[in-house]
């Protein structure tokens, strides 16, 4: 275990030099054919894979098969960044990036609200991806999001009595994921 370093340890015992993966090192990002947009999560659930269960009856028993697999909506929530024009470097850059590229992907592209309908799959369907760390940066899983769509973008509430950083919650669709180990 990690901050552990007990001498004498017995033959066969893990090595206490043994580092733990930790959920607090993750990148996730949005690929596009032009940018690749690393956006800044403070919470993600990594991506499930389940499988529908077939019930065949024969007789008095009941046999089950697997059926159609489908991968669950992973949820993500996102700290809502404002860069400050004070002191920077690049005062053209536009503030709050990440919750406007988050609404300009889920209303812009998906739900055009002000017409009442619905863009194209080609516009708001874009790929994704969401790396594990080790404490180094080196990846240690790797998912790849295919078919990726925001169905719900939730802002968080305001109040005069919190000092929480403000964020945004997003659920995200996906057609298929591509998991890895390296």
């Amino acid at each position: 275990m990690p901050g552990f370093n007990i001498e004498g340890t017995l033959i066969g015992q893990p090595s206490n030099t043994v580092e733990t993966a930790r959920s607090h090192r993750y990148v996730f990002s949005v690929l596009e054919p032009l940018k690749d947009v690393l956006v800044y999560a403070h919470k993600a659930s990594r991506p499930t894979f389940e499988t529908d269960v077939i019930k065949i009856h024969s007789g008095q028993d009941r046999i089950y098969r697997p059926g159609q697999h489908y991968w669950n909506p992973i949820e993500i929530t996102i700290y809502e960044v404002v860069l400050s024009h004070y002191g920077s470097s690049a005062p053209n850059m536009p503030l709050n990036n990440t919750a406007n590229y988050l609404y300009e992907w889920w209303q812009g592209t998906m739900v055009d609200t002000l017409n009442s309908r619905q863009g194209k799959p080609i516009d708001y369907r874009k790929e994704c991806k969401l790396e594990m760390l080790d404490g180094e940066g080196n990846t240690i899983w790797k998912y790849e999001l295919y078919g990726c769509w925001p169905s719900k973008v939730s802002p968080s509430d305001l109040d005069y009595k919190s000092t929480d950083i403000s964020s945004i919650s997003m659920t995200l669709q996906i057609d298929r994921a591509v998991e890895s180990r390296n």
